[in-house]
């Protein structure tokens, strides 16, 4: 869809999350599992009450009750990309200091089971 609405030479920024097969997504998975009966805004009056940060809340929030939670690996996504038509694209390899690129970048040692794949980001031009 991304490629057909975008102008000939037009460019667009992909964020994806690398998340297949990883320790987070799994526990992410199993909550959804678990609060897929429980209104989200029970679930967000519970965060707060225990000191989450709105940020936080939000974010898990997003985790936890998006209807669609689909994750890929790069190759994946570097596939359909190709198969799509994209005559450029780049994976961006370093983010913010907060976000999962940057902690597998800084710590190589890290077990690559925990955050997956990271944070896709790609440059993506038509």
């Amino acid at each position: 869809e991304i490629h057909r609405v975008l102008k000939k030479d037009g460019k667009c920024w992909l964020y994806l999350y690398g998340g297949k097969n990883s320790f987070f997504w799994d526990v992410v998975d199993f909550c959804r599992k678990i609060l897929s009966d429980v209104p989200q805004h029970y679930t967000q009056m519970v965060m707060n009450v225990l000191g989450y940060p709105p940020g936080r809340i939000f974010h898990r929030s997003d985790f936890f009750y998006v209807p669609l939670n689909n994750r890929y690996f790069e190759s994946e996504i570097v596939m359909m990309l190709d198969e799509t038509g994209f005559n450029d694209f780049k994976r961006l390899k370093r983010g913010t200091e907060y976000d999962w690129d940057e902690i597998i970048f800084k710590n190589p040692d890290i077990e690559h089971y925990i955050y997956g794949e990271g944070e896709m980001r790609f440059w993506l031009t038509k």
